[in-house]
């Protein structure tokens, strides 16, 4: 199969990391257009700034295991004013310095619940910027395919024309010696400016789709952009069946290892909710050291415990809003597996009709150019006539038509597969 080698996975901090430079001059590649997105793209760098906030909330619920040091300085000065008896005004003032040092030797697992359920945000977070990242290039190189297709397809339109002015003034001279009728001038003359006509047709098309590609990358829209051609594409079987692209999509697709992360992060919140409806107790041992005017130490460990005797239901409540929720997720997640599933098969579809298609267009381009050359040929010595000579070139624009959209149809079917199936993409 067409596909590139698979790269070793990378840290995520590297994914959106790297640098990119073009010189005005030259051309920009697949692989340039690719660097451009990862740096400038605002989906990714979403993304990315999502798996910081999960990492960031992780770490703050790790620290309700940690023990907790507090220093506490306190000065007051009280003035007391006396109206009657004998002992007159009064000024007091005095300073205190308390370090109290408090850990949480034990509770009913609500920080565990917590750990778990960022912990499990985490890896969902992070699978989803892979996911994420996957879906962006796929959208470049779709994009660049696009583009590259537009101008090929272009420059189709103008052979077309120039074949086109060709007969037309072929077609002249002939008239002019008295050949032929100078009627069939007509022909000749409304067949070139329908090509004249779809030049810019497929003039137009070039301008819109290098436009999607540079709002994809973040190229500014009043630069101007060329790109790199591409190398020949050849026919190639599928090196994986269906089957198998199934069970490769359902084990490594990142979207689906969020999905399942999420649903551990759900089990973990109906656990906290649990925890939090029924008893509630802690154990929580205190050291205090005081540098007062009496210098002290004291040390206390205390066991608390609470049950919500009444509180209009509103635990119980919350614990079955979070199982529906779970259950939501588990139904969403059912379906994410068959949609993939269908995804997968479209893709393997595509690509191995995409081949088929690549390898009758070579060959119809071949026959289509010679049998056009032959045409030209015997009308200019006066052994064809000009219906002929059309109908040559009508198929050869077809066949070069069908090619193109073949070459192009097949490279993006090539990374839709991978997409697919859960394989890292070109420049992951």
């Amino acid at each position: 199969m067409n596909l590139r080698s698979i790269q070793k996975s990378v840290p995520l901090a590297m994914i959106l990391l790297g640098s990119f430079s073009v010189a005005n001059a030259a051309e920009l590649s697949l692989l340039d257009a690719i660097q451009l997105a990862k740096q400038r793209n605002g989906t990714l760098k979403s993304a990315e700034f999502n798996v910081r906030g999960a990492r960031a909330s992780l770490a703050q619920t790790r620290t309700s295991l940690l023990p907790k040091v507090t220093p506490t300085f306190r000065y007051d000065t009280t003035d007391t004013e006396r109206f009657t008896g004998s002992l007159g005004d009064t000024r007091t003032s005095g300073s205190s310095l308390d370090i109290t040092a408090s850990y949480r030797v034990l509770d009913n697992g609500s920080r565990k619940y917590n750990i778990l359920s960022n912990k499990a945000n985490l890896a969902a977070s992070e699978a989803q910027l892979i996911q994420t990242l996957r879906s962006t290039l796929f959208s470049v190189i779709q994009k660049y395919y696009e583009a590259l297709r537009a101008q090929e397809l272009f420059k189709v339109q103008k052979a077309q024309l120039d074949r086109a002015t060709l007969i037309l003034n072929q077609t002249k001279a002939r008239a002019e010696v008295g050949d032929i009728a100078r009627k069939d001038i007509l022909q000749a003359e409304a067949d070139q400016l329908n090509a004249q006509v779809a030049l810019l047709q497929a003039e137009q098309r070039v301008r819109t789709s290098v436009t999607s590609l540079k709002a994809e990358i973040g190229w500014e829209q009043k630069e101007s952009l060329e790109l790199a051609g591409t190398s020949e594409v050849a026919y190639a079987d599928p090196t994986f069946t269906l089957d198998q692209a199934n069970e490769m999509a359902l084990s490594q697709r990142p979207d689906l290892s969020a999905s399942r992360a999420q649903l551990k992060s759900s089990e973990m919140s109906v656990r906290l909710a649990q925890a939090q409806a029924g008893f509630d107790y802690s154990v929580d041992a205190t050291f205090t050291r005081s540098f007062a005017r009496d210098v002290f130490n004291r040390s206390a460990i205390g066991l608390a415990i609470s049950i919500p005797l009444f509180d209009g239901g509103a635990s119980k409540l919350e614990v079955a809003q979070r199982k529906y929720s779970l259950e939501a997720a588990k139904a969403r997640y059912v379906q994410s597996e068959r949609d993939v599933l269908a995804e997968v098969e479209q893709a393997y579809t595509n690509y191995t009709q995409n081949q088929l298609r690549l390898k009758a267009a070579n060959a119809a381009l071949a026959a289509a150019r010679k049998n056009f050359e032959a045409a030209v040929k015997a009308q200019s010595l006066g052994a064809a006539a000009l219906p002929e000579v059309v109908q040559a070139q009508t198929s050869l624009v077809q066949a070069e038509v069908n090619a193109v959209e073949a070459i192009y149809d097949s490279l993006i079917s090539d990374s839709q597969l991978r997409l697919a199936v859960g394989l890292p993409l070109a420049g992951e």
